[in-house]
């Protein structure tokens, strides 16, 4: 929700239509929840309620809902999202962390997906670590789950590898 207010301010309806634009079917969230969370990103600070008029970059709401306050972040709230992009992923749901976080980018920012895909392919070598070495004569679904945990990881090292790939034909095209 705060990269999409980064990405432009508007009422709540607004941004939760645009976060649901960008992250649909990775982060689940309605529209009809975008004031709650708004209000909780204020009551940490990261966004502030304005008037609409008191942003000089806000569009108009697509909801045609033109009443009430306008969100925007402060300078707290930008912070915020940078140290999140920059950070550590979360072990546990890595793989959806950094789809998220690659959405939330801003377009153009090559140094920062390529920390988010640095901090990915830790998390997948981390992984690869942890697995156990199972001999011939270990359970059948210990083994199938061994297989299947492989083939998770060596895929997300090739998409590390052709992600990668991507963004340097990308930064030479654009360079």
């Amino acid at each position: 929700m705060l990269s999409t207010v980064i990405a432009g301010p508007g009422h709540g309806y607004d941004v939760g239509a645009r976060m649901e634009d960008r992250f649909g079917g990775v982060v689940r969230s309605s529209h009809r929840h975008a004031h709650e969370h708004l209000r909780a990103l204020e009551g940490q600070g990261l966004v502030e309620a304005v008037a609409p008029d008191a942003v000089r970059e806000f569009a108009p709401s697509r909801s045609g809902r033109a009443t009430g306050n306008v969100f925007r972040a402060t300078r707290r709230g930008v912070e915020a999202w940078r140290d999140w992009l920059t950070g550590p992923l979360d072990e546990t749901r890595a793989t959806v962390d950094v789809l998220v976080r690659l959405r939330a980018v801003r377009p153009g920012d090559l140094a920062t997906m390529r920390a988010i895909l640095d901090a990915f392919e830790t998390c997948v070598t981390c992984a690869a670590g942890h697995q156990p070495l199972l001999d011939a004569d270990a359970a059948l679904p210990d083994l199938l789950g061994a297989d299947l945990t492989g083939a998770i990881l060596d895929a997300q090292r090739a998409w590390i590898r052709d992600v990668r790939a991507r963004l340097h034909d990308y930064e030479a095209q654009a360079g």
